[in-house]
């Protein structure tokens, strides 16, 4: 009753709260639910701590950071949602495996969706539109795990259009085609681990950061097809996945702009990299010779590859 002498701002109130040990029999459904996120609730609209409840067909807005944080091995339906004004969409992390399918994430200053600490979700075709903080990504995965499904997701708009890899493979993976124009994007430490097969796809494009590279200490499957080529190339280069790094024709690739793809001694000379088009590597540190391509004492198959733009050499071996 105090007519306009206030109004509401994120993080008026704190969260709804799925606790361990609720019942994963809970829907939210065709719910809006506004200006949530207050400091003790994990600064998010939604909770989980190790259930799965339905998140289905809502409009979540205005929390102070999190739309909906997953957590504990929790593993929610969350689908159909428009997620939008806050900084970051969708937090999971610890184990936490949830269903994200459908939704609307936007005008995020941060992540439109961010993955950590072993978690392993599957993303499926999601909008993402205004993910605008300096250097944000729609969707940032910083796990261990890529084993559930990453495909036919979307976006415009955002200061990196794709989805962000700093991951050591633990488990057997593979990097799926049907994201359109929706890159990978090499952001930090990328490798495989020791024990474990990477497979990527035909038609998948994979960008890289300044600096950064594939290691290698396990197995590596790129193996395209004539008519769905593999790509590796610069965050610079527009000719490939679209304008990524968002800034039009500010910016332009050149050689060197990231290491390469190492292939460690001990790694497995099962490893294939076929019917690939691998464009300006070759910056010199990490290990990577100025070169495209470097094998350490392991001897994988290089074929049928159009490698250029490479700051010294192609491949190093």
């Amino acid at each position: 009753g105090d007519g306009n002498a206030t109004s509401p701002s994120a993080g008026n109130w704190y969260s709804i709260n799925f606790n361990n040990g609720s019942s994963s029999s809970s829907i939210i459904d065709n719910s809006i639910i506004l200006y949530g996120g207050k400091a003790g609730s994990y600064f998010s609209a939604i909770r989980m701590n190790n259930v799965s409840p339905q998140i289905t067909n809502n409009e979540i807005r205005y929390s102070s950071y999190y739309g909906i944080y997953s957590e504990q091995g929790a593993s929610p339906n969350i689908q159909n949602n428009i997620i939008t004004d806050m900084q970051f969409g969708v937090y999971i992390v610890s184990n936490s495996n949830p269903t994200i399918d459908n939704n609307n994430i936007s005008n995020i200053t941060a992540y439109g969706i961010i993955v950590s600490s072993g978690s392993d979700p599957t993303i499926t075709n999601n909008s993402f539109e205004n993910i605008t903080g300096c250097n944000s990504y729609p969707i940032y995965l910083n796990s261990n795990l890529l084993t559930h499904p990453i495909t036919g997701n979307t976006g415009i708009n955002n200061s990196r259009n794709g989805i962000a890899l700093s991951v050591a493979v633990s488990s057997n993976s593979t990097l799926l085609a049907g994201n359109t124009n929706f890159p990978y994007i090499v952001a930090g430490s990328f490798s495989v681990n020791a024990g474990v097969t990477l497979t990527i796809e035909p038609g998948v494009i994979v960008k890289y950061e300044s600096g950064l590279r594939l290691r290698i200490a396990g197995t590596l499957i790129a193996d395209g097809t004539a008519a769905d080529k593999i790509v590796f190339t610069s965050i610079l280069d527009d000719s490939y996945g679209g304008d990524t790094n968002g800034d039009g024709n500010a910016t332009s690739p050149s050689a060197g702009n990231w290491n390469g793809i190492g292939f460690d001694n001990g790694s497995s000379s099962s490893s294939i990299i076929d019917n690939s088009i691998i464009l300006y590597a070759g910056k010199g540190s990490y290990g990577s010779y100025y070169s495209a391509v470097r094998m350490n004492n392991v001897s994988p198959q290089i074929t049928n590859n159009e490698i250029r733009y490479s700051l010294y050499y192609g491949i190093y071996s």
